[in-house]
């Protein structure tokens, strides 16, 4: 009953969260996890999450988890090319889905895999080495896994800072988006010795 009580009360802080942040940077912006290669998508709702960004863009989400499960080895979008493309986005007339076609629904995944691989770019992140925690304010006894942002979203994403409910914080590096488009796998088994790492640091 305690674990219920206190998965209740982080569910309520996440969406007093984004209220404020939405009533900041006005209307919502909508994100769909698109394969280029096959124009297949997957459409948030269809498990239980927010359609903006930094709604469903958590570690452990079973939203994201299910994407990751279908770019893993052996699964139809591995090594395919990804992007979470937003509707104010830069390529949104040419990937954003306007009805159904396309989309896909998948069985929910449980697994976390460790690596996510960029295969145009050689980069690879270690979910375990970031450290980016969101907000703020959320007091270091508080802060674990369940306030970890998910790397994947945010470094496909398209069309980020163009509506409430996407990613506002730190990005020195200007990393958010800037594997839009690449070819994505994820994996348990580290990379080639030549690829580089891409340290995932991103604090809201």
């Amino acid at each position: 009953m305690k674990q219920k009580t206190e998965s209740i009360n982080l569910q309520q802080t996440r969406m007093a969260y984004r209220l404020l942040i939405n009533s900041k940077y006005g209307m919502g912006q909508y994100y769909h996890p698109i394969n280029e290669d096959k124009m297949e998508h997957l459409y948030s709702h269809d498990y239980d999450n927010g359609l903006k960004l930094m709604e469903h863009s958590w570690m452990g989400n079973n939203f994201v988890r299910t994407v990751e499960h279908l770019l893993s080895p052996g699964q139809p979008w591995h090594k395919c090319r990804l992007t979470w493309s937003g509707d104010y986005g830069d390529r949104t007339g040419e990937l954003y889905p306007e009805n159904d076609k396309g989309k896909i629904k998948p069985l929910i995944s449980e697994h976390d895999y460790k690596y996510i691989l960029n295969h145009d770019k050689k980069m690879f992140v270690d979910k375990e080495n970031t450290t980016g925690f969101t907000p703020q304010w959320i007091n270091d006894s508080e802060r674990n896994d369940e306030w970890k942002i998910h790397p994947l979203p945010l470094l496909t994403a398209d069309g980020n800072g163009r509506g409430g409910g996407d990613y506002y914080g730190y990005d020195p590096d200007d990393i958010v988006g800037s594997w839009a488009g690449d070819r994505i796998s994820v994996s348990d088994l580290a990379p080639e010795e030549d690829w580089e790492e891409l340290i995932f640091n991103l604090v809201e």
